[in-house]
């Protein structure tokens, strides 16, 4: 499936005067998704952009430094989540909860919903012991220090499940509009953290990006485990460009982590959700 229509206006061509990017784009302008110095993350950069439609001549824009999209990514992931999490969902998944202990449960039996957000994690059933932790900390500062405080995260995207009455962490996503410098090992820190301190049932753990350079991506598709997987936002388009200019090693690590189902289609993450 093709990238989701809020993506479009995210991609921009940023002024560049790199050697580069001019090579690659034959113009003094260089996708915002990519690395300027990595020749390779231009060129995918570049062949997504043209799947996608933007056009050189009428998306430079000045000013632009450093990734800032992270928050605008992190929104429209949140309003993707919001419009397409089906309503009633646990309500029709009722009926095949086994050995119910109160009897067969019946769909009006169960009182559920989405509650997609930005929230403490404290708010959730398996993390709502953290808050006495905060308050014992507010109480007594001196205990910060010895014990540290890890435990205060609050996820880019968490998505809830009402359940009479009974909020859970359904599922936490981390957006991350690129993979650069220490992104991907904060990405698996948090993880760890929320692993570690929940109690009960661990929620999905997931990635949201638009990093085009395969490797990087590795650096959190590996892992050791802390993220179910993560989805890419032109998944179908990273393809077709990571076959016509990666080189061996980019290959490579786009078809693992497709094979190995650590990568994945943005357009999957609610059917993942929604049936796990």
């Amino acid at each position: 499936m093709v990238a989701p229509e809020w993506l479009r206006p995210l991609l921009y061509y940023k002024k560049t005067n790199n050697r580069k990017s001019i090579e690659v784009v034959g113009s003094p302008a260089a996708p915002n998704i990519s690395d300027v110095d990595n020749q390779q993350s231009l060129a995918i950069a570049h062949d997504v952009y043209r799947s996608i439609g933007v056009e050189i001549e009428l998306e430079v824009r000045e000013g632009e430094k450093g990734n800032s999209l992270g928050s605008p990514l992190e929104a429209a992931v949140r309003e993707h989540l919001r419009e397409r999490l089906p309503e009633g969902t646990f309500r029709r998944f009722g009926e095949q909860l086994p050995n119910n202990p109160a009897g067969p449960l019946k769909v009006a039996d169960i009182d559920s919903g989405w509650v997609v957000g930005s929230e403490k994690i404290e708010v959730f059933e398996q993390y709502r012991h953290l808050a006495d932790m905060a308050k014992l900390f507010a109480e007594q500062p001196s205990l910060r220090t010895l014990l540290g405080s890890d435990y205060q995260i609050k996820p880019d995207v968490t998505v809830g499940k009402e359940l009479a009455g009974v909020r859970m962490l359904h599922a936490v996503v981390s957006c991350k509009w690129t993979m650069r410098s220490d992104r991907a090992q904060n990405v698996r820190q948090e993880f760890k953290q929320l692993i570690v301190a929940r109690r009960g049932r661990t929620p999905h753990l997931v990635a949201v990006t638009a990093e085009p350079f395969p490797t990087r991506l590795l650096a959190l598709t590996r892992g050791t485990g802390e993220t179910d997987a993560v989805y890419h936002v032109a998944f179908e388009e990273m393809e077709s460009a990571v076959r016509a200019h990666g080189n061996k090693e980019q290959r490579n690590a786009w078809t693992e982590m497709r094979e190995q189902r650590r990568l994945k289609d943005f357009n999957h993450l609610v059917d993942d959700l929604t049936t796990a």
